[in-house]
């Protein structure tokens, strides 16, 4: 789960968009990309001003953890659905 705090767009070499961005959590701030796929699925979701739980793989390089996002969900949002089951 985390805070949208700042956010970043950008484009792939053949000219994809994509994101990086940073979220926090209790734990600190740690950095996302949406590389294009899950840009395109998730990007508009990310409106801030609520938490997101996010999933994907974290890759570490030269001692920075970063979070490449497979899946997002606004938390209100997933309360609601997970309540309606």
């Amino acid at each position: 789960i985390g805070w949208l705090i700042t956010e970043k767009f950008a484009e792939t070499y053949n000219g994809q968009p994509m994101e990086f961005a940073v979220f926090e959590d209790l734990t600190g701030l740690y950095d996302a990309t949406f590389f294009p796929e899950a840009f395109r699925r998730y990007g508009s979701l990310l409106t801030g001003g609520t938490p997101y739980i996010l999933e994907g793989v974290v890759e570490e390089e030269c001692g920075e953890c970063t979070l490449t996002v497979s899946a997002l969900e606004v938390v209100s949002q997933a309360s609601s659905l997970r309540r309606a089951e």
